[in-house]
């Protein structure tokens, strides 16, 4: 029966009426270049094309490495080698100002400080500082208004633990002191306050409505702005309702001057950014592939790439962590991406910093990833020369050897002679912890590399791109994502220099060199398969 099928399948193949063009060994080439580019198989319209001919190997090569795909698996590459392993948590950066964390930005309770059961104890002078601050943004609490219907949002106007029972009563008690000039407690308020009693009116009795209240608005808040992510049971429900008196308060539909602290564990916004700041370094360096720019501007480009919803975060938030940015700004600030804001946006944007910025060594993962200058260094050094500092093997530690200075200390100095001159490049980010992207532009970078100094993180890019350590390794990095593994020594002996040799001689235009190792007899049809 094997036998028979096999014959048949022959048949199959040399028939006339066959309508391939390309034979099965081809097709399985076809794939295996997509898988190795994309990490996903060919797409129904590519097969189609390549088996009726109309593309061939190395045409594929060539559209499949400059793919959105692409873009995405080799950011996710070079994400990985760096050493990310998940997400950050951007709540926990700090505000430049005021050195408070985003967390308790969002935890915030805006002054509405009212207690109406002590309505006749409030003089002009509190009520007016309190009318006051309840006259713009507020603190907003999620309402369950049952599976079938879309949550509400309200202004938190209740005192902490407070249930919706006792905020109706605390309503009626502002309303009656509103209205009729007497407390709970039956006395009346104090003269000269009842201006600021109904001042506050409208909030108490607009600002919390009825689930199913006609005068409720549709809106996508600016941290969940596709669809309600607050708890499974809302699956499919896009929009929120909002009372009106809400988004006046708010700033607009989208509500961007208002925050809520019933919610952040369930910010759709923050956490798709989460994952877009963790892979900006990656951005980088996959489109500086993809777009054949020369590979050395991983390391020496002013600019960044950041996604639609990274920009719509930053509208919101970039105002305060800009100042800590190199240079207190960045030139793109006006870019439509901050200030005409699409959450949805999933698309790539290629933003200008400043000079001071040096691709990926200035980017805020890659100070949250590298605490402190010498691990900046060291990471610079892991990734982009595929080097580690080392020490003899018969070289032994001296307890005894105090001096402060490690690059003189016994067993220390065969690494620190040349991390601690690398190390003061980036002598600008200081030790502020792990979750700070901190720059203070105070002290004094000047660093030296390979026997050349230079002023901060853009001279020691400049200087790292321009050995051919860092051809080299760029080389190995692009055959471990192309192969899924290490080059071989036997490998590095025999292709390492013509791939070398290919990347110096094409301005460092590193897809040149992806398209060669893909059309490589080695790949295609390597021996064990």
């Amino acid at each position: 029966m094997r036998v028979l099928f096999s014959l048949m399948f022959a048949a199959f193949l040399v028939s006339p009426h066959n309508v391939f063009a390309a034979d099965l060994l081809a097709l399985r080439q076809a794939e295996k270049i997509s898988l190795s580019l994309t990490g996903k198989p060919l797409s129904d319209s590519r097969r189609e094309s390549f088996l009726k001919g109309k593309i061939t190997l190395e045409q594929l090569a060539d559209e499949l490495s400059k793919d959105d795909d692409f873009i995405e698996y080799f950011a996710m590459f070079y994400t990985r080698t760096l050493g990310f392993q998940i997400p950050f948590n951007a709540y926990e950066l700090k505000d430049s100002k005021g050195g408070e964390s985003f967390s308790s930005i969002l935890s915030l309770s805006y002054p509405e400080t009212y207690n109406a059961e002590y309505a006749s104890r409030y003089d002009a002078a509190k009520l007016a500082s309190n009318a006051k601050s309840m006259s713009g943004p507020m603190q907003i609490r999620l309402k369950d208004c049952g599976n079938a219907v879309s949550p509400e949002l309200i202004f938190d106007v209740s005192e902490a633990g407070n249930t919706d029972v006792n905020e109706a009563k605390k309503s009626l008690a502002v309303i009656r002191a509103a209205k009729e000039g007497v407390g709970p407690d039956g006395n009346p308020i104090k003269t000269g306050t009842a201006m600021y009693w109904k001042e506050i009116l409208p909030i108490y009795e607009s600002a919390n409505l009825p689930c199913d209240a006609k005068q409720l608005v549709d809106i996508n808040p600016w941290w969940d702005p596709v669809e309600v992510t607050v708890d499974a049971k809302y699956k499919g429900v896009k929009t929120y309702k909002v009372p009106p008196i809400v988004i006046e308060h708010c700033g607009g539909k989208t509500l961007p001057l208002c925050n809520t602290k019933s919610l952040n564990d369930k910010d759709a916004l923050t956490d798709t950014f989460n994952r877009d700041l963790m892979m900006e370094p990656g951005y980088i360096i996959s489109h500086t592939v993809a777009e054949d720019r020369p590979f050395s501007e991983i390391l020496t480009t002013p600019d960044t790439i950041m996604t639609g919803t990274y920009g719509a975060w930053m509208h919101y938030n970039g105002p305060k962590l800009w100042a800590n940015y190199p240079g207190g700004d960045i030139e793109g600030k006006k870019d439509p991406i901050f200030n005409a804001p699409d959450a949805s946006d999933r698309t790539h944007h290629r933003i200008t910093r400043n000079s001071l910025h040096a691709g990926v060594l200035t980017t805020p993962a890659y100070q949250l990833l590298t605490n402190g200058r010498r691990a900046k260094a060291n990471k610079a050094f892991e990734t982009f020369y595929c080097s580690k500092f080392t020490v003899p093997t018969n070289a032994k530690p001296d307890p005894s050897d105090s001096n402060p200075d490690l690059t003189k200390r016994a067993f220390c100095k065969y690494c620190h002679i040349t991390l601690e001159p690398m190390a003061s490049f980036f002598n600008n980010w200081p030790l502020t912890g792990n979750l700070n992207y901190i720059y203070t532009g105070n002290a004094d970078d000047q660093g030296t590399f390979l026997g050349r100094s230079g002023k901060g993180a853009a001279a020691f890019g400049s200087i790292m791109v321009e050995a051919d350590t860092f051809a080299a390794c760029s080389v190995r990095r692009a055959f471990e994502f192309v192969n899924g593994r290490k080059m071989s020594q036997t490998e590095a002996d025999l292709q390492l220099p013509r791939y070398v040799s290919v990347l110096l001689s094409n301005n460092l235009n590193l897809r040149i060199v992806i398209k060669s190792m893909v059309a490589d007899p080695s790949f295609r049809n390597p021996a064990k398969e």
